[in-house]
Parts: structure tokens; C-alpha cells; sequence
């Protein structure tokens, strides 16, 4: 049957409904590369915690072109930042990959968020995001500096900031790959306070630029990866 006006196919609505499920992560006790401290699934990428200063996102791409990779590193980030998974879900996950039992991973806990603290002085990171976005967001004590954060994306071909303020990564097999213009803002009494902000680009280093804020409360400076095309 015909759709009525300004109704949503059953299919867009699906989709919508699917982007909008957390992304979950799980602690590698074995079922991925031994570099990797957390991994997490969705149907367009996977994403790759290597530490607290790196994280690796595999973009799927159609059968007739290849995959893609983008690291984000954090420039002088420390390496020995204190952390992990956090806000278990309840959910487990289960490895039965061949005929070895001693390869099989039952029972792996899901987390909704990885967190590591003080990877810059006064500032968290925390990993999240949903089935369509990756994030990664900073969470400032009061007095941090947000200048101190720098990173630089490997596996692109180009890095640029379009008009809209968002960070384009262009890549060798995929259209290109979008990290959103940063939301920034600082909590009080409940109530949100948004930050004027943008991306700073100084060579293949990027960082973030504010507008005025206040530096005695906390602040938080909250990016995404999602995928698009021209």
C-alpha cells in the first residue's frame, strides 16, 4: 500500500531505530590482535582501542572496494593513563571459532564506554558512541587547559575543516570520513552552558580553539566520527 503523507517508510524507520543503539564495547581476552585493549562492533566499522592515547576505527566498505583505517592519536598523551571499560551492560558475548576449545571465549562482559583518566593533565577521555558514530569525548577539569589536546589522523590522504566547522578525513577507498564540529559545553545545577569552539589546525596536528568559558568549572568538548560522502 501506498504511504500516507509525510509518513516514514518502514525501512528508513528501522534504520533510524538501528542507529541509535549504543555501540558496546568488550576487553579483548584473546579474540582480536593482542594490541588491542578494547573492541567494538557496528555494521559500518569496527573500532580498535590500542591504549589510552589511540584508537583505530575499520571502516566497511562495499565488496568492490577495499576497507579503510583511521588512527587518531593524542600528541604527547600519556601513554600510562589509568582506566577501562565502564557502565557494564549485562550483555556477554561468545567466541566459538574453530575446532580448538582453548581459542573459545565465553562469557566476555559488555561495557557501554572505556575511560581513560588524566591522559592530559586534568583531562579524561572516554570512548563511545552509537551503531552510526564514534566518540570521543574529553571531559576538563576545572583549570585544565584545552589547548594541551593535539591529535593527528593516520590513514587518510588528506585532513581539512570544511565551512561547517566539521574535520574531513578524505580516504583512499571511502568517500571520506567526517569528524563533526565539536559540542562544548560546561553543567551547572543540571543545566547545560554551550561553548563557542571549533577545530585548530596547526600542520597535521589538530586541536581545539574556544570561545569564552569559564575556566574554574568543568568543561566537556564532545566530538564524533560518522561517515558520509559528497
Amino acid at each position: 500500500k501506498g504511504l500516507a503523507k509525510n509518513q516514514v517508510p518502514p525501512k528508513q524507520l528501522g534504520d533510524e531505530a538501528l542507529s541509535k543503539v549504543p555501540l558496546i564495547f568488550e576487553p579483548n581476552v584473546g579474540q582480536t590482535d593482542s594490541r588491542v585493549k578494547f573492541i567494538a562492533r557496528s555494521s559500518g566499522y569496527a573500532a580498535f582501542l590500542t591504549g589510552p592515547s589511540q584508537a583505530v576505527l575499520k571502516i566497511h566498505n562495499s565488496e568492490d572496494r577495499a576497507d579503510d583505517a583511521i588512527s587518531m592519536s593524542l600528541v604527547g598523551a600519556n601513554a600510562q593513563a589509568k582506566g577501562g571499560a565502564i557502565e557494564k551492560t549485562g550483555g556477554v558475548s561468545q567466541y566459538y571459532i574453530g575446532n580448538d576449545h582453548s581459542k573459545w571465549h565465553e562469557n566476555v562482559a559488555n561495557y557501554l564506554k572505556v575511560q581513560y583518566d588524566e591522559v592530559y593533565p586534568g583531562i579524561d577521555v572516554v570512548y563511545q558512541g552509537d551503531k552510526s558514530r564514534f566518540r570521543y569525548d574529553f571531559m576538563l577539569k576545572p583549570g585544565a587547559d584545552p589547548k594541551s589536546i593535539r591529535m593527528t589522523f593516520g590513514g587518510t590522504q588528506n585532513v581539512k575543516l570544511d565551512p561547517k566547522g566539521n574535520l574531513v578525513l578524505a580516504l583512499a577507498n571511502s568517500d571520506y570520513y567526517m569528524s563533526s564540529k565539536p559540542v562544548i559545553y560546561q553543567e551547572s545545577n543540571g543545566k547545560k552552558s554551550f561553548v563557542d569552539g571549533n577545530y585548530a589546525m596547526d600542520g597535521k596536528e589538530v586541536g581545539f580553539e574556544l570561545g569564552n568559558y569559564d575556566p574554574t568549572q568543568a568543561l566537556v568538548i564532545d566530538p564524533n566520527f560518522t561517515a558520509g560522502t559528497y
